[in-house]
Order: structure tokens, then C-alpha cells, then sequence
């Protein structure tokens, strides 16, 4: 039997810092580990599995495809390609689409129609970082609505509550100061774990933290509901408006 974690240690290009789970099944939003334990999927394959994990219509599409005709390159004419190109472009409300497999590619080809569109050869950047210097850590005040409806429900539901200052939450240290509004970033778990191989949540934690979210956010009075602008695995930038 293959040795996954030497392999990938003697082999792997160690870009990645990796924890420690082998995950060998996945069904709908749930993942399953080499032995057996359960858990929710709240990477979705960075967006190439946001319809779950063995789908049953998916997996008949692509078997069947795979059986017919595995790649064909934008060099030919494709059946399929030419009845994708024609639903998106409904969709979208848009004329023409351009297919791609990466966000590399999708970005460089940005580039090169607005070059193209525009007739200009020079590109305009925002830097939005002081020269130098790394994004400063946005650091919000303790006490106000949003603060205080927070605290509440996360203590209702069973949790203790505390302030951690998080110097890497870069969409809190962008658009807090923009907007000017009450911001947090708000998650459970062990946030000493946070960016480490150890990093995980139980599940039951991950539960009670959605349970937080939703009162929050539906249950109080108007003016302190929360637009909850992103989530990440561990923790939601959360700003009052």
C-alpha cells in the first residue's frame, strides 16, 4: 500500500502546507477520510465541485462523455461545445463567451481583449497596499451593535465568547476602513490552530456557529442586521449596515 504522507512529502512540490487528513469519498456536501469519519465539504473543490460530490446526473454526463469524446481543442468545431456556448450566452445576456480552464488563463485573456477592444497597450494597476508594507490589521471597537448582538447569541447558544486580534483577515483590513461601518470577523474553533497543518472544526462547532449567523442576521431588530459580505471555512467578515 502507497505511503500517502511519505509519498507526498519525498514527491510533492511542498507549495501546500498539508493537514492531516486523507479524504478517499465524497457524497453530496459531505467528505469521508481514509477511516471512515464524516465531515462537511466547505472547499467545494475550490469551485469545481459547488454541485457536490457524485452527483448521480454529473457522473452519467461525464461517463458518457468520456465514452464519446474525451477533450476536443477550440481548433475544431465541437457538437457540445456549440450547444454550451449558446445556453451561456442566454444566460449571461451576452453575445460571445471565451472558454476557459484556470483563473491564469482567465485573467491573462482579461487582458488581452481589453487590449484589443481599446486599441491601448498599457495596463492600469491599483495597488491597494502602502509600498512595501503588507495590508495594516484592521482593528475594530468592542462595543457596538453589531458587537453586542454577536456576543448575545454566541453565549445563548453555549459558547464563550472572546476578542482575538487577527492580523491576517484581509477582506476586514480592506473594506472596514472603506466603508467606515461596525466590521468583525467573527468563527469558531481554535483560532490558535488557525493557518497551521492542526487546523479543523468539529462539526458540532461548525453547526452552533451557522445557528450564531442566522439569529444574528434574522433575528434581530433592522437596524443591526448584518450583511455578511464572505465566508471562508473558519471565519465570516461581517460589517453592519
Amino acid at each position: 500500500m502507497t505511503d500517502i504522507f511519505g509519498s507526498k512529502k519525498e514527491h510533492g512540490s511542498g507549495v501546500y502546507a498539508k493537514r492531516k487528513f486523507v479524504f478517499v469519498r465524497g457524497q453530496g456536501a459531505l467528505l469521508y477520510d481514509s477511516r471512515g469519519r464524516e465531515y462537511i465539504d466547505c472547499v467545494g473543490g475550490q469551485g469545481s465541485a459547488n454541485l457536490g460530490h457524485a452527483h448521480p446526473a454529473i457522473v452519467a454526463a461525464v461517463t458518457e462523455q468520456a465514452r464519446t469524446l474525451i477533450a476536443c481543442t477550440e481548433m475544431f468545431y465541437n457538437d457540445r461545445r456549440a450547444e454550451l456556448v449558446e445556453r451561456l450566452t442566454a444566460l449571461v445576456g451576452m453575445p460571445r463567451v471565451f472558454l476557459c480552464n484556470s483563473g491564469t488563463e482567465a485573467v491573462e485573456a482579461a487582458l488581452k481583449f481589453a487590449r484589443l477592444a481599446t486599441g491601448r497597450a498599457e495596463i492600469v494597476g491599483l495597488d491597494l497596499q502602502p509600498a512595501g508594507f503588507p495590508t495594516p490589521a484592521f482593528q475594530g471597537q468592542k462595543n457596538t451593535l453589531l458587537v453586542r448582538a454577536f456576543l448575545a447569541w454566541i453565549r445563548l447558544a453555549g459558547g464563550e465568547p472572546s476578542f482575538v486580534l487577527k492580523t491576517g483577515t484581509t477582506d476586514l483590513n480592506l473594506v472596514a476602513p472603506a466603508w467606515g461601518s461596525p466590521a468583525l470577523a467573527y468563527g469558531p474553533g481554535d483560532s490558535s490552530l488557525d493557518h497551521t497543518p492542526e487546523e479543523h472544526l468539529p462539526l458540532k462547532e461548525y453547526r452552533k456557529a451557522v445557528d450564531v449567523l442566522k439569529a444574528v442576521e434574522l433575528r434581530n431588530h433592522p437596524t443591526t442586521r448584518a450583511w455578511m459580505v464572505i465566508l471562508h471555512t473558519l471565519y465570516m467578515v461581517v460589517v453592519l449596515i
